[in-house]
């Protein structure tokens, strides 16, 4: 294989696993809802208030409820401490059900939990080895996740042969079969198949779905394969690929500058033109913008406009040297100012129009916040933030809960004396002189 192209086929391996952090906490849903707690911790979890859901889980595990789910409940809890990437806890959690819980699907589900885990911290011979514990009985869903991720640290092996041999088994029933598919056509590329590669492209860039994971990885698979399309001279199946990535996609930046390369393989600059002045007037510094700004010179060029050629070289210097400058101011600001707070917006999520435009940072951002490394490294902040707010918001409760619990004190204190102080006098002493009377005469016969 060519390494460009090499190079690129390894640079699509971050669309292989799903991107949300905390796509895999959901458990296996209870047939029938047993006990209020875990149902309680359930309702948290799926109106996505994860740390609430820990916390539901830790105070009832401390009272001792949620029994009817034996070890479901640690799962959970072991699964939401990995979302956070809390990855000691989560594991120790993962060991003390595998060493307590009797029922293989339960160990099962322990062991891919702590794949998972391992994966995160690149430790992929252990995360293999806590995969072939996994029981291929599980259910669908949990099975295809498990091979994913076995085919995924092969081809991060450069295991090619072994993961075409793993990810062929992941049935067509779940979310994971598109990305099966993606890492068997990684798989054939890197062993020189391309007629097997190209054929699974084909077929994820025509599925259907309207997830935003679908569509994005759908796009992703019609980008590579016209840009494999580019490089083998196959200008027209090339644009017929790329002309299916949406044209407000992540992908969508890349697509529009392939697209005018196909059209000049074809020999047409004019057609070349209409996809990059699209690109062209985006506002973002991708490096599909930045390129397009010398496509485009080129182009007129070729269609022997030397005047506008040359002012298109003119402003393309200007458009460079103004995205140097701001990339160096957005660079101090990120080390002086209050950043990444400064990139969130009222409801805690990354916006970079919230962003003071002089800063440089708005224009520099969009790259970086579309990288999953970013994203996660962005995500653990955040999720520290509003732990610190939680845990800033009980301490002015416990203290407000102290001062009530201290007058409630001081009120039975008073009560307390009244009520020694009665049962201690003459009319208690009464009371029972009476009872024994009325009891004395009840026993003499003396009421009918």
């Amino acid at each position: 294989m060519r390494s460009g192209l090499l190079t690129y086929v390894l640079l699509t391996l971050s669309l292989t696993l799903p991107m949300a952090a905390h796509a895999a906490v959901k458990p296996g849903e209870p047939e029938a809802l047993r006990d209020l707690h875990y149902g309680e911790a359930l309702f948290q979890l799926y109106q996505e208030n994860y740390f609430q859901a820990i916390v539901r889980l830790l105070s009832a595990r401390k009272q001792g409820l949620m029994k009817a789910y034996e070890d479901e409940p640690e799962l959970l809890l072991g699964g939401l401490y990995l979302a956070y990437g809390m990855l000691d806890t989560a594991e120790t959690i993962f060991q003390r059900v595998l060493e307590q819980s009797a029922s293989p699907q339960l160990q099962s589900r322990a062991w891919l939990h702590l794949a998972k885990s391992r994966h995160r911290r690149d430790d992929r011979q252990a995360a293999k080895g806590a995969l072939s514990k996994v029981d291929t009985a599980l259910k669908p869903s949990k099975n295809d996740e498990s091979l994913n991720l076995l085919g995924l640290i092969q081809l991060l092996n450069k295991e090619d042969t072994q993961a075409l041999e793993t990810l062929p088994k992941v049935s067509g029933e779940t979310e994971w079969s598109l990305y099966g598919d993606f890492n068997q056509a990684i798989a054939h590329l890197r062993q020189d198949e391309q007629t097997e590669g190209y054929s699974l492209l084909r077929e994820i860039g025509a599925s259907s779905g309207s997830s935003e994971e679908q569509k994005a990885i759908r796009d992703r698979a019609n980008l590579l394969l016209g840009y494999l399309m580019l490089e083998s001279q196959q200008p027209e199946p090339a644009l017929e690929a790329l002309q299916k990535v949406r044209l407000h996609g992540p992908s969508s930046n890349q697509a529009l500058l392939g697209a005018g390369w196909a059209s000049l393989q074809q020999n047409k600059p004019e057609q070349a033109l209409v996809p990059w002045q699209m690109l062209a007037e985006r506002t973002t510094d991708e490096p599909a913008v930045l390129e397009v700004q010398l496509a485009i010179p080129y182009a007129l060029a070729l269609l022997e406009a030397d005047q506008q050629s040359l002012q298109g070289y003119r402003d393309a210097i200007a458009r460079f040297n103004t995205s140097i400058n701001e990339l160096d101011q957005a660079m101090a600001n990120i080390q002086q100012s209050n950043f990444p707070d400064n990139l969130l917006n009222a409801t805690n999520q990354p916006n970079v129009e919230v962003l003071p435009e002089e800063q440089g940072l708005r224009a520099q951002l969009p790259v970086l916040l579309s990288k999953n490394e970013f994203q996660e490294r962005l995500q653990d902040y955040q999720d520290l933030r509003l732990m610190e707010r939680n845990l800033h918001q009980w301490q002015e409760k416990i203290a407000s809960y102290q001062s009530m619990l201290d007058v409630r004190i001081a009120a039975y204190a008073k009560q307390q004396q009244k009520v020694d102080a009665f049962l201690e006098g003459d009319s208690v002493k009464q009371l029972e002189k009476e009872r024994d009377e009325l009891q004395a005469a009840l026993r003499a016969g003396r009421f009918t």
